[in-house]
């Protein structure tokens, strides 16, 4: 049964990412060209991916037993997408009506990323005016840009041979 409701679930993400891609790429034109709108859906994709892995039960992911490396996924597939972010930012940033972001960074920490996250994709989900769910956005990813500098890291004894320990390190 698990099965077919990770089916259903992947499922829905699908129809949820393909329903924000079409009302943005719709309002983004004229002023994003088509590699802008191939970008912005990138950000979209892996945004939504990025709210359910938060959503996701256990709530926050567990790093240490971390079997599935959702973890290392998730950081690998922000990292790998930040040429995106920067595309999409640039053209936002001369559109008429672009905003800075709505992120107080000096409130936000590794503690208070999940809310955060959170609540600026609900409030991303709610906006109908597009260059406010553009900027909603930008900010959505560089939260996960956050997250992932500070999750994304070697796995433990990832770089050692299996015969070294911790003392043994730099003592060749």
């Amino acid at each position: 049964m698990r099965g077919f409701m990770d089916i259903t679930r992947y499922e829905d993400e699908i129809q949820r990412v393909r329903a924000i891609q079409e009302s943005m790429e719709e309002a983004a034109r004229p002023g994003f060209n088509d590699d802008d709108i191939e970008q912005l859906r990138i950000l979209i994709r892996v945004t939504v991916e990025f709210y359910d892995y938060l959503r996701s039960a256990p709530p926050w992911p567990k790093f240490p037993g971390d079997p599935f490396h959702d973890l290392t996924y998730q950081g690998d597939s922000i990292l790998w997408n930040v040429d995106s972010f920067l595309t999409v930012l640039h053209s936002y940033c001369i559109l008429v009506g672009s905003t800075t972001t709505t992120i107080d960074w000096t409130g936000v920490n590794v503690g208070s990323l999940q809310g955060t996250f959170v609540n600026a994709y609900e409030a991303f989900l709610r906006e109908t005016v597009f260059e406010s769910k553009c900027r909603l956005l930008l900010d959505l990813f560089k939260l996960q840009i956050v997250f992932a500098g500070a999750f994304y890291d070697c796995r433990p004894g990832c770089g050692k041979s299996p015969k070294s320990s911790p003392t043994d390190v730099g003592s060749e």
